[in-house]
């Protein structure tokens, strides 16, 4: 039996519904279902948006994108007591790419930290004061945290909260407050400095869009109390999967293959330099490699996997007895000419020997 087409209404609101949230994931939960219920799946939301446009472009319906006011109008007088409301504040992660010359061929040079895992249960905070002052030491361009800052295992769902590992995960709370504590001591360290923070998100801060996804009901609530203590300590973010460039190298927790997963396995950066076509710096394996792959006429580029910036030693629960290979420490990168000309591994027992 055909489907019944969609009146023209939900069509119109549905891009209205993605102007004003700005992706589909949220818009999603707001969207009306043809017999009146709210709150579509992500996929049945996006498939409306994209019959909404054809419909649009054919003039079956017609809507025109509202214009985004980032200013008030010249004849706003700001004192009157008749203040128009202040508009919604959505919080949604921002981009920010390192300064570079307009020819490409500037020099940037970075501290980059692994996968850091900070957690309630390790509160010693001491490694993220070591990484501050090695920054501040080494006066350098940007920082740059490769994702998995922060564990945010109250968000897990890998153990059901009914089961006795479940019922030992930290709250949420708990777990955005040692995360403060953690920025707070690279500030620390950092004792004044000013450099460029930036973080590529990994896929424990996407637990927290995974969450709301779950749990509809507290739709943006998590995702930016988590990501708000990242914009207090002067951080800037990009998505899990998003990539950000210095110089020309791509930058991003994990690359995501064709079907939108992370490449896997024993040797994952065979595949990510066979798909890229620059320089990569990501992390997520906590295992530091450090490889340069030829390319045809003369070419070649550069994969860098930065491990991870856990205490030296500690494995996360999850990684049981297997065969880890992580190592602990973090990069100082220097690019140049589109490509990462030194990379410079600093184990955590030196910053700790030196720092500690």
């Amino acid at each position: 039996m055909p489907q019944k087409p969609l009146p023209d209404h939900l069509l119109v609101e549905a891009l209205e519904l993605l102007h004003e949230h700005g992706t589909a994931a949220r818009a999603a939960h707001f969207a009306t279902h043809p017999d009146g219920r709210r709150g579509l799946s992500r996929a049945g939301f996006q498939a409306r948006v994209n019959a909404a446009r054809e419909a649009r472009r054919i003039g079956q319906i017609e809507w025109a994108e509202p214009a985004r006011e980032t200013e008030p109008p010249p004849d706003y007088d700001r004192n009157k007591t008749d203040k128009p409301p202040a508009p919604q504040i959505v919080i949604r992660p921002t981009y920010r790419v390192a300064a570079m010359a307009a020819d490409g061929r500037g020099k940037t040079r970075l501290i980059v930290i692994g996968d850091a895992h900070d957690s309630p249960s390790l509160p010693d905070k001491s490694r993220f004061r070591w990484m501050g002052r090695l920054v501040a030491e080494r006066t350098v361009d940007a920082v740059l945290q490769i994702g998995d800052f922060a564990s945010m295992d109250s968000l897990s769902r890998h153990d059901a909260n009914d089961t006795l590992r479940g019922k030992l995960k930290p709250s949420f709370l708990e777990d955005i407050r040692s995360f403060k504590d953690a920025l707070s001591a690279f500030d620390e360290g950092l004792n004044g400095y000013k450099v460029e923070k930036h973080c590529t998100l990994g896929n424990h801060e996407d637990r927290a869009l995974s969450f709301e996804n779950r749990t509809p009901e507290i739709a943006g609530l998590v995702e930016s109390n988590a990501f708000t203590v990242l914009g207090d300590a002067n951080w800037t973010f990009s998505p899990y999967g998003a990539w950000t460039f210095y110089g020309g190298v791509g930058a991003t927790h994990s690359p995501l293959n064709i079907m939108g997963k992370a490449y896997s396995g024993l040797y994952s950066e065979n595949q990510i330099s066979r798909d890229s076509v620059h320089d990569v710096i990501f992390g997520h394996t906590h295992k530091r490699v450090e490889r340069p792959y030829p390319k045809l006429n003369h070419q070649q580029l550069t994969v860098l996997n930065v491990g991870c910036s856990l205490p030296h030693g500690h494995v996360e629960p999850y990684a049981k007895h297997s065969l880890t290979g992580w190592t602990w420490g973090v990069y100082e990168v220097e690019i140049e000419r589109g490509r990462i000309q030194k990379a410079h591994w600093i184990p955590m027992l030196e910053l700790e020997e030196r720092y500690g």
